[in-house]
């Protein structure tokens, strides 16, 4: 998108966030090339072409305050340069080139800004901060990177920031991207790679643990350009003095490093003799880990290119760090006195609370108590401070109001709905006085079965207490006619007592019996003769002051009864009526039922039992095809027994006798030709007579009309030619049969009346 587009979007946030928080710095981080610095400053937020004009009169360098730069020297140019002697690129990959790309790179964008005024006259200075720095802690391809380079890196880097005015150094990342590094960028990180780490359980990296220790050592200090001048630093030395809250000097050494890929070098030093203290303790990069450190009489000192960090006291002076509690936060109530509990690190030796609202409303006692006399939500902050510096934290409490109870309601005949009014409340207990007990909704809908006045009460609560509040509710609604109720006589005639069920207090009634006598009344639960059991009518009118209501329905009369029940139950199986147990031993009784009345009832049990059925099934199929029974299906020669439900429910007995054959080893298929039996209708014998083509096996089998089988003809192996099979049925019975006559190629099935 073109440059005035991000000028743009960089006024608006401008002055959105100048309006809401006029203190804060609007910053642009990471860049990388000056020239995009450049066109920023060269263009407005025109959106046509960046040009000044009407509306657009400023720049996009009117519209941020710091500018973030970044500086990784494994690939900015400061680890490597051109030598025209070797015709290529030189290396320089240590780590004090690589830290000097820090004042290089801010260098070159001072340029531009200059370019455009921003030197402190025309228009102010920028602040600067590096957004994104470091280096890898392994080398890749011709890139710097080691453990000592990168943790020599970061000491060197803090100190280069303070001295070149830069307020911040943001480090390329909290952890390595990767536990296996693939590139530079996998390799950079205070902490080791967390993907698989327990929480709580991250492990610190050697350039984490440097960095460590020049936070604790300098944070809170200022940089003092004088006492560093009066260091008389050669060339081959770098470094700078620091002050700490108390006045006392902090003085970070090191030796420049100079050969490619060599972090190791020695330099002597004699430390000025106006500035030795006589004794000083020598603390390294690990200090903040191991705590190690020698203690140096001499001024004459031998330096490394590992920074080492001078002290005149162990007992660093850091700034503090302010933190409290609340003794009771969630349920802070008004007029309540409040503990605060300072919870700050142990070197705080100054406390400044603010309470808005409270009373008091500030303190400076370390633990103090406040008052809150109004509701509300408040930012409460704890500033502390030592000779060291200063912090501030801030947390908010709620405090809470007593509850104030109150509601309106609407009445619709019987039905009231209540709307809840109340304020400060988190919970309700509503009595609806009409002795049912105590509800909870926020906003009911509450049903009255009576006329009345009823003493409505709701109490809201909350943590700080309750209140409470009383209507009398006036239910003044027509009556509503419910289900008649009845007591009736169980012998003829017939005596009905209704029971009138009306809600909201009718006080007269008008009845209507449809063959009753009477068949008029207004009393409320008249009595009323029916000469015979049947259905009947009743009308039912129900009055009060308000208006009447009106019903008519049906009741059912009877009295003693005669029923008869005749079942059909499977053998073996058995049936429950009313508790009472029937089956084959006790097939039959009665059993005393008692209707809604109280009316009795008489009935007859006696039960029908279905066999089951034994089917004996014996067929052919070819290689490769399926028989089915029931839901099974088979496609391997052997014997079978299925069992069946029909349609009565009762189980069938299915005996399969199942053969293969292979169509293609058969010479003639019809193998069984000319077949007829005889007699049809039989009287004794049924004969099958048919002819064969070839030496075959033959037998039979003959089924009643439920498919049971009754008879059976061996199987025989039967010659080429004529043959008959015979069977005497003259002590079977009358009825419909079906015989198979099966060969090893075919089955024949005939119908048959004897």
């Amino acid at each position: 998108a073109p440059i005035f587009y991000y000028n743009r979007m960089l006024r608006i946030a401008y002055e959105i966030i100048k309006k809401y928080d006029p203190d804060s710095y609007v910053t642009i981080p990471g860049l990388a090339f000056p020239s995009f610095l450049d066109a920023v400053l060269r263009n407005t937020d025109n959106p046509l072409d960046g040009s000044v004009s009407t509306g657009y009169e400023l720049k996009g360098g009117a519209y941020f305050d710091a500018i973030g730069i970044k500086s990784f020297p494994h690939f900015d140019g400061s680890t490597s340069h051109y030598d025209g002697n070797i015709g290529g690129l030189a290396y320089d990959r240590h780590s004090d080139a690589a830290v000097s790309g820090i004042a290089r790179v801010k260098g070159e964008f001072e340029a531009v800004f200059a370019n455009y005024g921003y030197d402190g006259v025309t228009y102010p200075t920028k602040e600067w901060i590096v957004s994104e720095a470091n280096l890898p802690r392994i080398q890749f391809d011709e890139f710097i990177g080691s453990e000592t380079s990168q943790r020599n890196w970061i000491v060197k880097a803090y100190v280069s920031c303070i001295q070149n005015d830069i307020r911040q150094l943001g480090i390329f990342s909290i952890a390595e991207r990767s536990a296996n590094p693939a590139d530079a960028m996998d390799a950079m990180g205070l902490y080791t790679n967390l993907d698989a780490t327990v929480p709580y359980q991250m492990s610190i990296n050697n350039e984490g643990w440097a960095y460590k220790t020049v936070s604790d050592i300098l944070y809170g200090t200022t940089y003092s350009t004088s006492l560093t001048d009066a260091l008389n630093l050669p060339s081959t030395l770098a470094g700078g003095a620091f002050i700490n809250g108390n006045g006392q000097p902090i003085y970070v050494l090191w030796a420049k490093t100079k050969d490619d890929l060599q972090e190791f070098v020695l330099e002597d030093y004699e430390f000025p003799s106006s500035l030795f203290p006589g004794t000083f303790y020598a603390l390294p990069w690990h200090f903040s880990n191991t705590g190690l450190n020698d203690t140096i009489t001499d001024p004459l000192l031998h330096l490394t290119g590992s920074p080492i960090f001078f002290v005149e006291d162990l007992d660093l002076l850091q700034a503090p760090i302010a933190y409290f509690s609340v003794d009771n936060p969630a349920e802070v109530c008004i007029g309540e006195s409040v503990q605060f509990t300072n919870l700050s690190t142990d070197n705080s030796t100054n406390f400044e609370w603010i309470f808005p609202q409270g009373t008091p409303t500030t303190s400076t006692q370390e633990n103090p108590i406040t008052v809150f006399p109004t509701a509300g939500t408040y930012a409460i902050s704890l500033k502390v401070t030592n000779p060291a510096g200063s912090h501030t934290y801030i947390d908010s409490i709620t405090v809470l109001a007593n509850p104030i109870a109150n509601f309106n309601y609407q009445i619709t005949g019987n039905q009231v709905a209540f709307t809840n009014l109340s304020a400060n409340a988190t919970t309700y207990d509503w009595d609806f006085g009409d002795n049912t007990g105590t509800y909870h909704p926020v906003h009911p809908n509450y049903h009255y079965n009576m006329n009345g006045i009823y003493p409505v009460r709701l109490i809201a609560k909350n943590s700080c207490g309750s209140d409470t509040i009383l209507f009398n509710i006036d239910i003044s609604a027509p009556p509503i006619v419910s289900n008649i109720s009845i007591i009736q006589s169980c012998d003829s005639p017939f005596v009905i007592h209704y029971i009138d069920n009306s809600f909201n207090n009718p006080t007269s009634w008008n009845w209507e019996f449809e063959g009753g006598n009477p068949a008029t009344s207004t009393e409320k639960s008249p009595y009323v003769t029916y000469a015979v059991a049947g259905v009947y009518q009743v009308k039912q009118i129900a009055i009060n002051d308000f208006g009447a209501d009106t019903s008519i329905q049906e009741i059912v009369i009877s009295g003693h009864q005669n029923e008869f029940l005749n079942p059909t139950i499977c053998e073996g199986d058995s049936l429950t009526i009313a508790g009472f147990v029937f089956n084959e031993a006790h097939p039959s009784g009665e059993i005393q039922l008692f209707n809604a009345m109280g009316c009795d009832t008489i009935l007859h049990v006696s039960l029908n039992f279905e066999a089951s059925h034994e089917i004996f099934l014996t067929d052919s199929i070819e290689i490769g095809a399926t028989y089915i029974v029931g839901g099974s299906t088979y496609s391997v020669a052997g014997n079978y027994t299925d069992s069946l439900t029909s349609v009565n429910g009762c189980d069938s007995i299915v005996h399969l006798e199942l053969s293969v054959y292979d169509p293609t080893s058969i010479i003639d298929l019809d193998v069984m030709q000319n077949m007829h039996y005889y007699p049809n209708p039989v009287t004794d014998w049924i004969n099958f007579s048919f002819q064969l083509t070839q030496k075959t096996a033959v037998r039979a089998a003959i089924f009643d009309s439920s498919g049971k089988q009754i008879a059976s003809i061996p199987e025989k192996t039967l010659p080429i030619g004529h043959h008959v099979l015979s069977h005497d049925l003259h002590h079977s019975s009358s009825g419909v049969y079906f015989a198979k006559v099966i060969s090893n190629t075919k089955v024949w099935t005939v119908r048959f009346v004897k």
